[in-house]
């Protein structure tokens, strides 16, 4: 039986390969929510288009209606949030209440929400897994951890099949152009190295981040879709790679792709007064809950990486034509 998703912020920068990932499996149908008069997208040219405001329910309608999961990403970015933490309050918990009791009212079996690994606190640094107490230091993070804790309790009290994922950084290619993040590390990477030829960080490069790529997110939450609800536990799940990596060493992934697509290297460079010998404390964060239901991620970097460099290569070429 073929089953409908409803996925707010179907248009952003991860709700957009989400989409285009549902969209070739013939087991759901899925709406896009967006709050902006957007059409169907050609990426995604099977889903239907609900137009509504996660913080006004009065513009819900019908929205919910014979939808089996909600796949919750709306919330504002972490720049946004540190400059508006009420405005981030508004959006990402109220909004998100309104969703999850609007998903309970009209019967729906389960609800994903997007959290952030950055719950843990900042900077991420040590054994991380689901049972480290959380300690948010950023509105981002506080407002991502007050949301988790209303799906938590709407699971733990059987009104709702509800998982929160905790995502590391994620990065990949966006379905459009103006639909990316071009400020996360490897996104900003990628475009300088593109757009400058340079790849300047400004830090040593040292500390550690766990990167996934958004292929990886995409099929986990197909996963989480079809996972069996004996194997939900407490619903909360980090998703993340397998190893963790240096900014350092994502740079020099970058640097690598960029000499195979494009036939030249592009030096990497760092603050004078860097200290390249530094110790930095190591990042384990665990994804052991994650692969006991079943889901390894791939980890493949490269491709990743390859479909943000041929995205901004069209992009810089079209400018110079």
């Amino acid at each position: 039986m073929t089953k409908t998703v409803l996925l707010t912020g179907g248009f952003g920068n991860l709700g957009g390969r989400i989409a285009s990932s549902l969209g070739n499996n013939p087991d759901f149908r899925f709406r896009l929510g967006t709050r902006s008069s957007r059409e169907v997208p050609d990426w995604a040219p099977n889903a239907q288009v609900a137009k509504f405001d996660v913080t006004d329910t009065t513009t819900f309608g019908t929205s919910f209606t014979d939808v089996d999961t909600v796949i919750h990403l709306v919330g504002l970015s972490d720049i946004e949030s540190a400059d508006n933490p009420s405005l981030a309050d508004h959006i990402t918990v109220s909004g998100t209440n309104n969703v999850l009791e609007a998903s309970i009212a009209n019967g729906v079996r389960r609800f994903i929400y997007f959290s952030t690994a950055h719950v843990y606190g900042s900077p991420l640094v040590g054994q991380l897994d689901e049972s480290t107490l959380a300690s948010p230091k950023h509105p981002y993070a506080t407002t991502h951890l007050a949301a988790e804790k209303l799906v938590s309790d709407a699971h733990q009290q059987r009104r709702i099949e509800g998982i929160s994922i905790r995502c590391a950084n994620s990065f990949g290619r966006p379905m459009e152009y103006n639909m990316g993040d071009w400020k996360t590390v490897v996104g900003d990477l990628c475009r300088q190295l593109v757009f400058n030829n340079t790849l300047v960080l400004q830090s040593n490069g040292l500390q550690e981040r766990n990167f996934v790529t958004r292929t990886d997110v995409c099929a986990a939450v197909q996963h989480f879709l079809k996972l069996d609800s004996s194997k939900l536990d407490n619903g909360v799940f980090n998703m993340g790679s397998t190893t963790s990596s240096s900014v350092m060493k994502m740079a020099l992934a970058v640097q690598e792709r960029g000499k195979q697509l494009f036939g030249a290297a592009v030096d990497i460079t760092t603050p004078p007064d860097s200290q390249t010998d530094a110790k930095v404390p190591p990042l384990n964060f665990s994804i052991e809950r994650l692969t006991s239901t079943g889901f390894t991620p791939e980890d493949d970097f490269a491709t990743e990486i390859d479909g943000l460099l041929s995205m901004l290569s069209g992009v810089h070429g079209s400018r110079h034509e």
